[in-house]
């Protein structure tokens, strides 16, 4: 939690007391699923909130990040690459949509 607040202090993070996942919220127009597709490519695998929701909320988007298997000495490089990705306002610099397929898992895999 602290990698992030430090690394991402504009952002807000809930969930910290409730288990293995946080939900990083994203400024209105970020398009979280170009930003996991940059994280995939950088072999971090996480999820979007709309991939939990029954229906989406393109108006309300976000980050659900798993922590529950990411070893304690990869946080500080696994936030730096999530802060890589982040753009002005959460919006992903220079990143492709990623192709139709399969569901993303919501652990940081690194």
């Amino acid at each position: 939690m602290g990698a992030l607040q430090h690394r991402l202090p504009g952002y807000r993070v809930r969930g910290a007391d409730s288990g293995l996942d946080l939900l990083l919220e994203l400024p209105p127009g970020s398009d979280a699923d170009a930003i996991v597709a940059g994280a995939r490519r950088q072999d971090m695998w996480l999820c979007t909130l709309d991939d939990l929701r029954f229906q989406p909320q393109p108006g309300a988007p976000g980050l659900i990040l798993g922590y529950g298997n990411l070893n304690d000495s990869l946080v500080d490089e696994a936030v730096a690459v999530l802060a890589g990705l982040l753009g002005p306002a959460g919006r992903p610099k220079s990143i492709s949509r990623p192709e139709a397929g399969g569901a993303q898992s919501a652990a940081w895999n690194r």
